[in-house]
């Protein structure tokens, strides 16, 4: 069952270190967008992804704490 715990928190992580990439390369695209309304949607979204993965982040180790 630990082996189980493990590999489920190693994806986890794995999956919020490319949630982190992929919102770090939004960053980028949103640098050259122009249109100011796009640009700000895009900026809300990176927002609000940066948010989700915050959460997870902080329950993945109040999980793991809980073992």
């Amino acid at each position: 069952m630990a082996d189980n715990k493990d590999t489920a928190a190693r994806d986890v992580e794995a999956g919020i270190g490319r949630l982190q990439d992929e919102i770090m390369a939004l960053g980028t695209v949103i640098a050259g967008v122009t249109d100011q309304r796009l640009r700000a949607a895009l900026t809300r979204l990176e927002g609000n992804l940066l948010n989700i993965g915050m959460r997870l982040d902080r329950d993945c180790m109040r999980l793991a704490k809980e073992g």
